[in-house]
């Protein structure tokens, strides 16, 4: 049984939260309300918690707020099954709709493909002035949308030695499905990978003009030296990245040796 005058109205994950709430991970929205003259729940008033993870069913859950409220609230998945201190503080309703606006643009980056302008726009289109000025600043979303979205498309586990690294066709090919890793010379001393598509070696054969470069600092993990060959069409005024070429020993100079 819940204390008198709390009503649970509903529990949606979410693992960031706007201004001054910290990050969590694994966490919940705990929503309840206000209470009217009848013992009934208010729309529009909510809390935050967050969850301390006691063992694989229970989660002790504090509730996260600038008032330093002594509340705690034991769930089992997403049944409250025990409420301790009450609250010191009253419900922000603004800050509830700012937080469903916040954990619905984060629904939206891991489920469609769209700029983070875009995400931010069309849920926050009938967001009202209160619940606006709660919202965390527009570069802080973008950035989180960005951070969703690599989440999303995180590739596989980064070997520990040149010598494990496997890749799995999708990750040799374009969105085309074109080829794009040309070259892989295998585990061994000079491990060397070629990236471009059969496109990009036609238009390579076709400039006026070949320009290459290398740089040691912008290098994946496990490699020492990018290589890269650009060509440029005089008609066209344009100088296109065509090829790139990953080498490990810094000591060799003709790393990309080769047709």
């Amino acid at each position: 049984m819940l204390k008198q005058g709390i009503e649970i109205l509903g529990i949606t994950e979410t693992k960031k939260i706007g201004k001054g709430i910290k990050r969590i991970r694994n966490g919940y929205w705990l929503l309840w309300s206000g209470v009217d003259e009848g013992g009934r729940a208010k729309e529009g008033v909510g809390l935050i918690i967050a969850p301390d993870i006691i063992s694989e069913e229970y989660v002790n859950a504090r509730i996260l707020t600038k008032f330093k409220c002594p509340a705690r609230v034991t769930a089992v998945g997403d049944e409250i099954v025990k409420v301790g201190k009450d609250h010191n503080h009253v419900g922000d309703a603004a800050q509830v709709e700012a937080a469903k606006i916040y954990d619905t643009i984060g629904t939206r980056a891991k489920t469609t493909n769209d700029t983070p302008q875009n995400y931010i726009s069309e849920v926050t289109l009938e967001c009202s002035q209160a619940a606006a000025s709660k919202l965390p600043r527009i570069d802080t979303m973008k950035r989180s949308i960005r951070r969703i979205c690599q989440q999303q498309m995180s590739g596989p586990a980064l070997p520990n030695h040149r010598q494990e690294i496997e890749f799995q066709e999708e990750f040799t090919k374009t969105f085309n499905g074109e080829d794009f890793l040309l070259y892989d010379s295998g585990p061994k001393e000079n491990h060397i990978l070629i990236f471009s598509t059969r496109r990009n070696l036609q238009l390579l054969s076709q400039s006026d003009h070949w320009y290459a470069d290398a740089t040691f600092k912008t290098v994946p993990l496990l490699f020492n030296k990018l290589y890269t060959i650009n060509g440029l069409k005089k008609r066209m005024h344009r100088c296109h990245y065509m090829h790139y070429c990953l080498t490990e020993p810094k000591k060799h100079t003709n790393t990309c040796s080769g047709n």
